[in-house]
């Protein structure tokens, strides 16, 4: 029987349900990582974080993997990628072509190739991947998260997750750069170079990173430390894009992704996390000091960064692309932002501050499932392990 795109209650109530589940676990992980806590499995010792993150491996490697593929269900490009896979060939490194945009991007296929020639199939293909992208999610977690209730927001990081079900090379490209800024903001540059190199060979946007790391490491701190010249390069970075869209269009005319400039779509609401995001940790009184304390500070430039490049891209139609490798990043500093304004909270409403919190993230989370559910193919969603 053939299974039909359409909207599906159930499926959505399963969304929900993965990434609420995901958020608890990474919430105890992180009471279990500040108690140490150990369990005893046999004669050896575990920190009990790795349960948690053992739970959230599986239930996305399971769910994802094993998912339904049929005619646009299942990923609307995922039958695109299995001719891919059933036609892969070995893919010669061309420094040159790599560098003009011009070849396949040489990690993502020759993987296929590789699993290919090992007698795997595109599930396995499918298992390996969805393996790289939760662990650069539980890997973000583990060395970011610092207050379990910072979890909450994380019920978002389960979106770049489902768009992977279309648009997998651009996810595992983004997860990895997500890490890559995780060595930024920490100043260890050549880890996030060589993660910035892997994301670019799974999907050249992931040229961006590049950049973001030249501007972290040259642009100067003291410019952040005043509000009017933020507000004037944020007002120069949108009018320059709108002068200079026919040069760009004439930049990316001999370059595999003409067509973006081709085609403008702009819809704002993916941006609101951001802009929330931006806004508020610009203009609120003693945020920064707060990043300094919880060693996040370095997120306020990269998001910074984000700011000034994003209309940019918004003018190539390349800006929902661009924005996943931001998503952790913004999910993280919307959970500091959150634990930063408790404090003008009165203790007696401390739990209803977060009941309104979870209220929110879940509003939006399904808001965007909503968004994107037919573009990307996520509805109805089964899983051929229990069909």
């Amino acid at each position: 029987m053939e299974i039909v795109k359409e909207w599906n209650w159930w499926s959505l109530l399963l969304y929900v349900i993965v990434a609420i589940v995901t958020a608890i676990c990474f919430r105890q992980s992180v009471i279990a990582k500040k108690k140490e806590s150990i369990i005893k499995i046999f004669k050896y010792k575990l920190k009990t974080k790795y349960i948690y993150y053992f739970i959230i491996f599986w239930i996305f490697v399971m769910f994802s993997s094993f998912r339904y593929i049929g005619q646009n269900v299942g990923g609307t490009d995922t039958n695109t990628y299995i001719d891919y896979f059933n036609a892969a060939k070995y893919i010669k490194f061309d420094i040159k072509e790599t560098i003009r945009l011009n070849s396949y991007e040489y990690l993502f296929y020759n993987t296929m190739f590789l699993v290919k020639i090992l007698g795997g199939t595109y599930r396995t293909f499918l298992i390996i991947v969805n393996a790289l992208m939760i662990s650069c999610i539980i890997y973000y977690v583990d060395k970011e998260v610092d207050e379990e209730n910072k979890c909450i927001w994380f019920i978002l990081a389960y979106l770049p997750l489902l768009k992977s079900f279309n648009i997998v090379r651009n996810c595992i490209s983004a997860l990895l750069g997500c890490v890559a800024l995780n060595f930024l903001s920490k100043n260890k540059i050549k880890y996030s170079i060589i993660l910035a190199m892997l994301a670019y060979l799974n999907h050249y946007i992931a040229i961006l990173l590049f950049i973001a790391i030249i501007f972290y490491k040259y642009f100067p701190n003291k410019f952040l430390e005043s509000r009017k010249k933020i507000v004037i390069l944020n007002i120069i970075c949108i009018i320059v894009p709108v002068i200079c869209f026919p040069l760009m269009k004439i930049i990316m005319a001999n370059t595999g992704y003409a067509n973006y400039v081709n085609r403008i779509q702009i819809s704002l609401w993916g941006y609101i996390p951001y802009f929330i995001v931006y806004i508020l940790m610009i203009f609120t009184p003693g945020f920064k000091d707060y990043l300094k304390k919880c060693n996040h500070y370095g997120y306020y430039k990269i998001i910074y960064f984000l700011s000034l490049v994003l209309p940019t891209f918004i003018a190539i139609n390349a800006a929902y692309r661009v924005l996943l490798f931001f998503d952790l990043p913004m999910i993280l500093l919307l959970g500091d932002l959150t634990e930063y304004y408790k404090k003008y909270i009165s203790n007696k409403y401390v739990k209803f501050y977060y009941f309104g919190v979870i209220i929110i993230v879940l509003a939006y989370y399904i808001f965007r499932i909503y968004r994107m559910w037919y573009s990307s193919g996520i509805m109805p969603y089964y899983n051929i392990l229990f069909m």
